[in-house]
């Protein structure tokens, strides 16, 4: 697997498998029909909401952890008021591609969930790659930090609309978006509103700029949607106090963003199913299938400690199949260990069924 990044954001190189396995926001919160209120705000409307730090990245590849440090600030802030710097370094450097620069979304959510110290024990604001990079002791305070700094859980979206952001946004979390752009133009990105401007590049061209700018914030500007995403590289290029704020248009999001994500506390998955369910499966299920027996499903693992939710849904995805995981493990003498099996497939196929037919069955 591809781990080198000619620039900050990296590219999921992972096979369609693993992908598969990612915990999808479709598959957790029952969103459809909710509406977004899309409105006009003013920037300082806007800039003083924010409850989040901005770090300047200096000429550090580091933008993608900065998404971090941001997401994590807001959630403690929503849940205790107080504003708790994160450290930026504490993430970067513990990346898997390491000493190269840039690094991916998938490598930054696993980082987050392990959790990361404070901004005042390990400062984030060196301004050369090379200085960021250094070693440094992980002291006793550091890993206690964070132990208690973590994200609980992580989503991304396979695929996505301006929309589903906002949506995400609207709820209170914080959404870390890659893009892409031509980065030898100035209108390109670096203005306050990126617009598109070489139709020639993509992705994979050498000379494409990729970068991590959080969404925080969205609005309307002369009735077309807009994203407010605050930039950590740039500074005094965009809009606000700090000129590090951009506003990009539906358009510009539909061309040039190519990931998109987000983490909650795992206690925000709080869904808490009747006591007794009684329900007879009469067909297989498996990663990829949206169907009403899924819901239930999702209901069973809940009730069984298997599985964290906000809303049961229809979705079968990575986050049910690692929670069928782990009913099968649970139950591994009924269910694995006649198949000759030791871990959980995550597959709700005839000997999962079964069990759970005998157990639950109407």
């Amino acid at each position: 697997m591809k781990t080198e990044f000619t620039t900050g954001a990296g590219i999921d190189y992972r096979t369609a498998d693993q992908k598969a396995q990612d915990f999808r926001p479709q598959e957790a919160f029952a969103s459809v029909g909710v509406p977004v209120e899309w409105k006009p705000k003013s920037i300082d409307e806007m800039e003083k909401n924010i409850k989040a730090t901005s770090i300047s990245q200096g000429q550090t590849s580091r933008c993608v952890s900065e998404y971090a440090g941001i997401a994590l600030e807001m959630a403690e802030f929503a849940e205790t008021g107080k504003r708790v710097v994160f450290s930026r370094r504490d993430v970067y450097c513990r990346r898997a591609n390491r000493p190269a620069e840039g690094m991916s979304m998938p490598d930054l959510f696993k980082i987050m969930r392990d959790g990361t110290c404070l901004e005042s024990q390990l400062p984030s604001t060196a301004t050369k790659e090379s200085v960021i990079n250094e070693a440094y002791t992980v002291t006793d305070e550091m890993l206690k930090a964070r132990k208690q700094y973590s994200a609980g859980t992580s989503f991304t979206w396979d695929t996505f609309t301006i929309n589903d952001i906002a949506l995400q946004i609207q709820n209170g979390t914080p959404v870390c978006l890659f893009w892409y752009f031509d980065n030898t133009s100035r209108e390109e990105w670096w203005n306050t509103n990126p617009k598109v401007v070489n139709t020639k590049i993509d992705l994979y061209t050498p000379s494409t700029g990729r970068h991590q700018c959080t969404a925080i914030d969205f609005c309307t500007v002369n009735g077309v949607k807009h994203l407010l995403v605050m930039d950590s590289a740039g500074q005094g290029t965009g809009l606000g106090k700090q000129g590090n704020l951009r506003l990009v248009s539906e358009s510009f999001f539909k061309a040039r963003c190519y990931g998109a994500g987000f983490t909650i506390d795992q206690k925000d998955l709080d869904f808490k199913p009747e006591p007794v369910i009684r329900y007879t499966f009469t067909k297989n299920l498996r990663n990829g299938m949206e169907d009403a027996d899924v819901q239930v499903l999702q209901k069973i693992l809940v009730l069984e400690g298997c599985l964290a939710i906000k809303t049961p849904t229809r979705y079968y995805g990575g986050m049910t199949q690692n929670a069928v995981a782990k009913l099968q493990e649970k139950y591994a003498d009924e269910i694995l260990k006649p198949l000759g099996l030791t871990r959980g497939t995550g597959l709700f196929l005839d000997a999962t069924r079964a069990f759970i037919n005998k157990k639950y069955g109407a």
